[in-house]
């Protein structure tokens, strides 16, 4: 899926935080910042299974893979400092812990400022840096995945709430369906957390 459809996909934006300012709308640099990490971790996710047959059924070797690959390209691309931070995020939050790391040690040895550090390969401690964390509407872009046939479900990166709500789009299921309802509100209180965090959330509709 190009920058261009993703972003036309999700036009209606919306940003979140902790303090008394939840109607702001984001900037048009926070907008391609959240766009341009799923995109690439769509891309990633399916480079993983045509070159090398791995999706979520091989485990955490799909999601070390997963992390792997992007902390290649954004070496590779010398992406910002805010690219690697929203990254983080989204591999923090919406990917798993594997994936998250491997991203992580590759932008260490980079002195790439992340958001967080990485006291063991599945912990994370918070440190101040770039609160912005990106969010998307999985089940929406589950079900434009699965009308194009981009992607199957078992190639889906992302994990917990995010996964069941790729699941149920993929799935085909209704957006009323409780596993829907009861995922959207598990992933938002997720988000909300006990930190100040800006939640920058990309919605369809």
């Amino acid at each position: 899926m190009t920058r261009e459809s993703l972003t036309s996909r999700f036009l209606r934006t919306l940003r979140r935080s902790s303090d008394d300012d939840r109607t702001k709308s984001p900037s048009a640099a926070e907008i391609g910042l959240a766009t341009e990490a799923f995109r690439q971790i769509l891309s990633a996710a399916k480079a993983l299974l045509v070159y090398y047959n791995l999706d979520r059924a091989a485990g955490d070797q799909f999601h070390l893979n997963l992390g792997h690959g992007l902390s290649q390209r954004y070496a590779e691309e010398e992406r910002t400092d805010a690219e690697y931070q929203v990254m983080a995020q989204a591999l923090r939050f919406h990917c798993s812990a594997a994936a998250a790391h491997q991203f992580y040690e590759a932008a260490r040895l980079l002195n790439k400022p992340l958001p967080y550090t990485m006291p063991t390969a599945a912990t994370f401690k918070d440190n101040g840096v770039a609160p912005l964390v990106p969010t998307i509407d999985f089940y929406g872009l589950a079900r434009d995945q699965a009308h194009l046939g981009s992607l199957e479900r078992e190639s889906g990166p992302f994990t917990g709430a995010a996964g069941d709500l790729w699941n149920a789009g993929m799935d085909g299921l209704p957006e009323s369906a409780s596993i829907v309802v009861r995922s959207r509100e598990q992933l938002w209180a997720l988000l909300a957390g006990d930190q100040p965090r800006k939640v920058l959330r990309l919605t369809g509709g």
